[in-house]
């Protein structure tokens, strides 16, 4: 496996691994607001408030690792996402909803940082087979939610 290769695989990796937090937060995350939060209204409040985190971060994360580099601003989102992780964590044991709906904005903020991954492997030095390769599983990785979500609606819409 040479240089190039190893790098796009653990790229892929590292996009996966940033994106299962995501949707693991927002399988859970009305769910698990449902049964702390104060109100059955606040109940969605922790996902919008990763999506907000999400949208808040991404151009500040570009900015970042235009001036700091990749490598700092992928080490940074992962520190971040693991602080949100931890204190997510804490709050879920104590049952803190507040605290909880705090902890979902750095998880969002790490994904800003994670759309970045695709970037990064597009910018691999040039090696064609590698490098459209590297794309198209990124493509694949960002877009999978989105068409399979299509697909299904359309057949639900058929089926009735």
């Amino acid at each position: 496996m040479n240089f190039l290769n190893r790098n796009l695989y653990l790229l892929f990796a590292c996009q996966t691994i940033f994106v299962s937090g995501s949707i693991l937060l927002v399988t859970v995350g009305g769910i698990v607001g449902h049964a702390i939060a104060p109100d059955e209204g606040f109940a969605t409040l922790p996902v919008a408030l990763m999506v907000i985190g999400t949208a808040a971060a991404t151009i500040p994360a570009a900015w970042m690792m235009q001036r700091k580099g990749r490598r700092f601003g992928f080490i940074f989102a992962a520190v971040l996402g693991a602080f949100g992780a931890t204190l997510a964590t804490y709050a879920l044991h104590g049952e803190y909803f507040g605290l909880f709906c705090a902890a979902t904005v750095p998880v969002g903020a790490s994904l800003g940082f994670s759309q970045q991954f695709r970037f990064a492997a597009a910018g691999k030095r040039s090696n064609p087979p590698g490098q459209s390769r590297g794309v198209v599983y990124f493509a694949w990785v960002d877009r999978r939610c989105f068409f399979g979500a299509g697909v299904s609606d359309t057949f639900r819409r058929h089926e009735s």
